[in-house]
């Protein structure tokens, strides 16, 4: 999968992206914890937002 850096994806496109389950995905954009857009049923993911996301969410695992 090409992912180029400005691209909008799809659920699963992410999904395959993050290597996690499509359940888990939804899950997150429901709750608005994955930066997301609703698209009257479909939801969309920009790239750049998903790797500012775990880029940030990296800075807040404690160990």
């Amino acid at each position: 999968m090409e992912i180029s850096k400005n691209e909008v994806m799809t659920l699963a496109e992410v999904a395959e992206y993050l290597r996690l389950p499509s359940s888990t995905i939804y899950k997150l954009s429901r709750e608005g914890t994955i930066p997301a857009q609703k698209l009257g049923k479909q939801w969309r993911y920009h790239k750049d937002a998903i790797d500012d996301y775990l880029k940030g969410a990296k800075n807040k695992i404690i160990t």
